[in-house]
Parts: structure tokens; sequence; C-alpha cells
């Protein structure tokens, strides 16, 4: 800035150097706002952490894969939290209006769509659908065998181009609603979901 102020001063003329100073306010101003400015609307912070791909991630015991690594920051560990969302069945929505993020709703406790049948828990499969629908995950039914078949539709809503993510996933009906084995879903199923893009 001292360069600056001389370069001014010397190619300026006497009768501007009321000029010079008004220049000099302007630059040192607009400095001082975009620098005080740049983070101040978000209420960010830069900081220090670190990716850690191999920490081993477990949900009820079952060792589970993340499409985004776990980050280590101040001793602690993070995971995405949408990610953390469909995996105990809470749908993550960003809520532009209000600009904050919104965890699942009433409705959509996972615990009130499973049901116990001799033994054995089901957990209703619309319910499923319902949490990774932005997913555009479908399923179809094949009446011979019944079962379905897990598939991700194709964007451009061509279906000869959907892929096939999992097949053989029998059914059982209750009360009008398709149910699946919760054991299938928490190490088939829950995986492939949660990897799947966008």
């Amino acid at each position: 800035m001292v360069i600056f102020q001389w370069n001014i001063k010397y190619n300026l003329g006497r009768d501007e150097q009321f000029m010079k100073k008004i220049f000099v306010g302007i630059i040192i101003g607009s400095i001082l706002t975009i620098s005080t400015t740049a983070f101040a609307d978000t209420g960010l912070k830069e900081i220090s952490a670190f990716l850690n791909p191999s920490l081993p991630i477990k949900l009820d015991g079952k060792q589970i894969s993340l499409q985004n690594p776990p980050i280590t920051y101040d001793g602690t560990t993070y995971v995405a939290l949408r990610e953390v969302g469909s995996l105990v069945g809470k749908p993550v929505k960003w809520n532009d209006t209000e600009k904050s993020v919104e965890i699942g709703n009433s409705i959509n406790r996972i615990d009130d769509h499973i049901v116990n049948v001799d033994g054995s828990d089901y957990i209703d499969l619309h319910f499923i659908s319902q949490i990774y629908g932005s997913k555009r995950i479908s399923y179809l039914w094949d009446d011979v065998k019944k079962e379905y078949t897990m598939v991700k539709q194709d964007s451009t809503g061509d279906s000869s181009k959907d892929v096939t993510l999992f097949e053989h996933i029998p059914a059982k009906v209750f009360d009008g609603a398709s149910y699946i084995s919760y054991q299938l879903y928490m190490e088939k199923l829950l995986p492939i979901l949660t990897n799947v893009k966008q």
C-alpha cells in the first residue's frame, strides 16, 4: 500500500491531493467490505479436517458402506446427515425457505413400519419406497414367483435403460400392504440403497 500511495503522490498534481485521499479511502473501504462480508451471510467457518474412508461404520452390529466417507475433526467423527437419515429410515430435506435442514417427521418413524410375524420382522415396502423415492428406485412385482425386483429407473423415463439392483425379494402381504424381510433389507438392500446416487 505504501508503494501505491507513493505512485499517487508523484503522479497527481498538487491540486489533486484531496482526490488521492478519497481514492485511497475507497480502495481500503472496498477491501474491508469484501473480506468481512465473504462469510458473514452464511455463518460458515473454515476448518481443517480429515477424510476417514477406512473407518468401519456399523448399524445394529452390521457393517455398512457409505457413499461419502466419514470426516474426523477435533477428535469427533462426522457422517453425512442424508446418509444417516437413510440408514435409520428418516428423510432428510433442505428447506430453502427457512434455510434449514429437516429430518423426518412424526409419520416416518421406521419402527411404525415393522411388523413381527411368527418371530420374524418385516418392513413395509411402500415405506422404503417413500424414503428412497428421490433416487428413482422402483420395485417390479412378479405375480408368478411372488417376489419383487428392485430397479433404478433411468432419468429419461426409458424403462429399457432401467438398471436391476437386486432380484428375488420375497414379499408377504399384511393388512393389504407388501412387506419384505427386515433382515434382508438391512443386510442386502440397505447397502445398495445408500450407495445409489440420485
